[in-house]
C-alpha cells in the first residue's frame, strides 16, 4: 500500500510516476468494490436486514475514505512529478556561462540585442495565448485543488454506449470550470497545468466499467496524459458507427408498448433510442441539402421501426394528426410520407411526432376510461380488495382441476377460520418479505401466497385486534410498500356483478 511517506522519499521522476500508477489502480479498484457495496446495502434495506445493514454502511464509509485518500496521492504524485520537470528546467538555464565583464562593446550589444529578440517571441507567444483562450483574462490561474474541489459523484457513466455523449457533456463542464479550452477545430483540451488532474478527473467517472478504465490505463501508459488521443481510442473502441448502429437494433427490437396510459415510458425509450443513434460519430450518408443527418429523423423505414409496438388504431389516428398538422405549419411537405412531415422530436412547446403520439394516447385513455364509466352508470362498483383475491385465486368457476395457487389459498382460508384474528398484507413490501422480516415477525403464525394473477400477499394471524392494529400502526403504514392492509374475512363471498353476466365468486365455505 503506498503511504504519503513514500511519496515523500521518492527522489526520481520514475519512481514517482510508478507509485502514481499503483495508486491509480488502488482508486480504480475501490471505486468499483463501493458500487458493489452500494448495491449490496440497498439489497439489505429491500430485505431489511439489520445486521447487513450496520456492516455495509461501515464498509461503504471506509471505502469512501479510502477512494479520497488515493486521489490525494495521485494529485500529490502528479504535483512533485511537475515540481522535479521544473527544477530540471532551471537547473538546464543555470549551466549556461555567465558573460564575462571584459567582453568588447560590440559582443555585448550583440547579447543585448539577442535577448531583446527572445523576450519579443515570448511576449508574442504569450500574447497568441490570451487571444485563444480569452476566458484566462482577468482570471487567476487554475490549480490542482481547483479540479479536486470539482464533484463528479453524479455525473458517472451508466451506459457504455453514451460514451459520445458523456465527452460532451464532460468537456462542456470543463470549459465552464475554466479547466480547458475549445480549438478552432472544435477539440477540447485541458489546459497544460493542470490536464493530468482533469484527464484523472474524468476516468472517475468511467468507474463503473472496469473495461473502460483499463483501456484509458493502457493510452495513458503509451500516450502519457493526452485528452486528444485518449477520447479518439475509447470512442473508436467502444462507439464505433457500427457498434451504435447495432446497438440501435437491438433496443428496437425490443421496444414494447405498454398501453395509452404508460406512452410516456415508451416515448422515453424512443427519446433514449433518438440520443443514442444522433450522439454516435458517424458519417452520415443520407445527408439532407442542407448537410443536416438524416439516418434517423427523415429515415421513413426507422421511424416505422421504432412505431412497430403501437396499436394500429392508434397509429392510424396519430398519422392523421400528423399530415393535419403538417398542413400549415409545413406546408411544402406535403408530397412527402407523413413519417417525414414533422420533426421527429423537439423542444417543449413544438408539434412533433412524439408529442402528437403523447396526445393521441391521453385522448384514447379518457375515452376508454368515460365509456367504462357509462357501462357501468346506476351500479355500485366493488373496490374491495377481497373481490379482487378470490378472482385472482380462482378464475376458472366451471373447472374441476385445482391448481397449486387455488388450493393454497382455499388451504389459507382454513387455517383462517381458527385463528382469533386475521390481518390481509398486499404490496411491494410482501414479495421478500420472510417469517423473520421486521413487521412480519409480530405475527403469532402467518401465511404467505400468490394469486393467480401473480400478486404476492400474506395472511397474518394474532391474538386480538387490538395486537394487529399496533403492528400495522408501527410497521405497515407506508403505503407505496404495503397498498393493502386489512382485516381478512373468512366468509366472504363476493357479490354477483349487477345482470351484466359477470363472473361469480365460485369458492364456498365450507366446501359448499
Amino acid at each position: 500500500m503506498v503511504t504519503a511517506v513514500d511519496i515523500d522519499n521518492a527522489s526520481s521522476q520514475s519512481e514517482l510516476t510508478k507509485l502514481r500508477g499503483t495508486c491509480r489502480a488502488q482508486h480504480t479498484k475501490k471505486r468499483q468494490e463501493l458500487l458493489r457495496v452500494r448495491e449490496d446495502l440497498d439489497t439489505a434495506f429491500e430485505t431489511e436486514d439489520l445486521t447487513a445493514q450496520e456492516q455495509l454502511q461501515e464498509r461503504e464509509c471506509q471505502l469512501e475514505s479510502d477512494i479520497s485518500h488515493y486521489r490525494d496521492l495521485i494529485n500529490t504524485c502528479t504535483a512533485k512529478i511537475d515540481h522535479l520537470l521544473a527544477d530540471a528546467s532551471v537547473g538546464a538555464q543555470a549551466l549556461l556561462p555567465a558573460p564575462s565583464p571584459g567582453l568588447p562593446v560590440a559582443i555585448h550589444d550583440e547579447s543585448v540585442n539577442s535577448l531583446v529578440t527572445v523576450l519579443a517571441d515570448a511576449l508574442a507567444k504569450a500574447t497568441s495565448s490570451v487571444k485563444s483562450n480569452p476566458s484566462s483574462m482577468g482570471s487567476r490561474p487554475m490549480q490542482l485543488s481547483d479540479v479536486s474541489k470539482l464533484s463528479v459523484s453524479s455525473r458517472t457513466l451508466k451506459d457504455v454506449s453514451l460514451l459520445s455523449v458523456h465527452y460532451r457533456r464532460m468537456e462542456s463542464l470543463f470549459v465552464a470550470a475554466n479547466f480547458g479550452q475549445v480549438g478552432e477545430d472544435g477539440r477540447f483540451t485541458p489546459h497544460e497545468s493542470i490536464k493530468v488532474a482533469v484527464i484523472e478527473k474524468f476516468l472517475d467517472t468511467l468507474s463503473p466499467f472496469a473495461t473502460l478504465v483499463n483501456e484509458a490505463a493502457r493510452n495513458i501508459d503509451s500516450n502519457g496524459h493526452n485528452w486528444v488521443a485518449l477520447r479518439e481510442t475509447l470512442l473508436d473502441k467502444f462507439c464505433s458507427p457500427g457498434a451504435i448502429r447495432k446497438e440501435v437494433r437491438k433496443r428496437v427490437g425490443k421496444l414494447t408498448f405498454p398501453g395509452a396510459a404508460n406512452v410516456d415510458q415508451y416515448i422515453d425509450q424512443l427519446r433514449d433510442i433518438r440520443t443514442l443513434h444522433l450522439g454516435a460519430n458517424h458519417k452520415c450518408t443520407t445527408l439532407s441539402s442542407t448537410g443536416a443527418c438524416q439516418c434517423f429523423d427523415d429515415n421513413t423505414h426507422f421511424i416505422d421501426s421504432v412505431l412497430k409496438p403501437v396499436p394500429r388504431d392508434l397509429k392510424v389516428q396519430l398519422a392523421r394528426d400528423v399530415i393535419s398538422a403538417a398542413r400549415h405549419q409545413y406546408s411544402e411537405r406535403r408530397t412527402l410520407d407523413w413519417q417525414l412531415r414533422l420533426p421527429f422530436d423537439g423542444t417543449s412547446g413544438t408539434v412533433t411526432i412524439l408529442s402528437l403520439l403523447a396526445d393521441v394516447c391521453c385522448a384514447n385513455s379518457l375515452t376508454t376510461e368515460g365509456g367504462l364509466s357509462r357501462k357501468h352508470e346506476g351500479q355500485q362498483p366493488s373496490s374491495d380488495v377481497r373481490e379482487k383475491l378470490w378472482h385472482a385465486s380462482d378464475r376458472q368457476p366451471h373447472s374441476t382441476v385445482r391448481t397449486a395457487a387455488q388450493k393454497a389459498h382455499a388451504e389459507a382460508v382454513e387455517w383462517a377460520r381458527t385463528q382469533p384474528f386475521v390481518l390481509l398484507v398486499m404490496g411491494e413490501g410482501v414479495k421478500s418479505a420472510t417469517a423473520s422480516t421486521t413487521g412480519f415477525s409480530a405475527a403469532k403464525d402467518l401465511r404467505f401466497l400468490t394469486s393467480r394473477a401473480g400478486k404476492p400477499y400474506c395472511l397474518m394471524s394474532f391474538p386480538d385486534k387490538s395486537s394487529a392494529m399496533a403492528c400495522v400502526s408501527d410497521h405497515f403504514a407506508d403505503k407505496s410498500r404495503f397498498g393493502i392492509v386489512k382485516e381478512f374475512d373468512t366468509d366472504y363471498k363476493r357479490r354477483q356483478r349487477g345482470n351484466n353476466g359477470g363472473p361469480k365468486n365460485e369458492y364456498r365455505s365450507g366446501g359448499q
